[in-house]
């Protein structure tokens, strides 16, 4: 306190014995059990190069992830590019110059909760 009364700060210390007695939260659709297939293209834009990726949508999900890694197996490194919802295509405008050397892409399914597929 200072001398006026007033508190310029303070901390709180709190200890919890055992666990919370709440409920997890749980999504209501199940995950994806489909993974979309992509292809990767080019597409000249401006006298650039861009990287087109393009899936077909899995039946059911609520929309994709589009993911970017540094990593084959998507282990470490791993960008989420892009959520879609109804959209089938992502454009990486001059791609070739924007990513990695050596660069690997993802497109998973997901459920309304964001939930993603394999």
């Amino acid at each position: 306190p200072t001398g006026d009364g007033t508190l310029q700060a303070w901390t709180i210390h709190a200890t919890v014995v055992g666990g919370f007695d709440c409920e997890p939260a749980t999504c209501p659709e199940p995950t994806p059990t489909e993974a979309p297939e992509l292809t990767v293209g080019t597409a000249a834009h401006d006298g650039e190069i861009d990287l087109v990726l393009t899936w077909d949508p899995v039946a059911g999900a609520a929309g994709h992830h589009v993911l970017q890694s540094t990593a084959p197996a998507f282990e470490d490194g791993v960008v989420l590019l892009e959520r879609t919802t109804t959209e089938t295509t992502h454009t990486i405008a001059n791609g070739v110059h924007s990513t990695p050397a050596l660069t690997f892409f993802q497109v998973r399914a997901t459920n309304s909760c964001n939930q993603e597929g394999p």
